[in-house]
């Protein structure tokens, strides 16, 4: 907000709150994964917790995949047509931007972060999302001068890939 007017929160935001919408519904597929890891974890069959995650993983990947490839190709022109030509060609940088983080972070790995929840094993990944909290808000500080709201969402995603895409799994 001291670096740039209040109007690039709207292209953020709509981009942000148009992929959360979508991995919604994958994060769903980890209300199943909880109580399954739990479940093995009371069993001593932890064995079975990778292959868990891998194929949870896996599926969920799979499901978003296309929407990645959907709002990749014809997100700018859908932005464009649903709210306005200004706004979509400031917003879709934004969207392309996110798409990645998104993609491998949320939808990817999502599940890993339930069956850790299931395992009783968060302390770390919790630890994991301060630090990226901290480094994130260091990297906006840095790039929203020169690169404005799309070097903040390239931000965003790298650091989201960074933890919850490589720590997290």
């Amino acid at each position: 907000g001291i670096f740039l007017p209040t109007r690039f929160v709207g292209y953020y935001s709509q981009a942000s709150r148009l992929l959360d919408y979508v991995v919604d519904g994958i994060g769903r597929i980890g209300t199943v994964s909880n109580p399954n890891a739990a479940e093995m974890m009371a069993q001593k069959a932890s064995h079975r917790l990778a292959e868990l995650g891998v194929i949870t993983n896996r599926y969920s990947l799979a499901l978003f995949l296309p929407v990645t490839i959907l709002l990749g190709v014809y997100g700018p022109p859908l932005l464009a047509v649903w709210i306005s030509p200004q706004f979509g060609a400031n917003c879709a940088p934004v969207l392309l931007a996110l798409l990645p983080g998104v993609t491998i972070a949320l939808a990817g790995q999502n599940n890993s972060i339930s069956i850790l929840y299931g395992m009783g094993r968060h302390q770390r990944y919790a630890r994991a999302l301060v630090a990226e909290a901290i480094l994130t808000l260091g990297g906006i500080a840095l790039v929203v001068k020169p690169f404005g709201i799309v070097g903040v969402a390239w931000v965003v995603s790298s650091t989201m890939v960074l933890d919850r895409g490589f720590f997290t799994a």
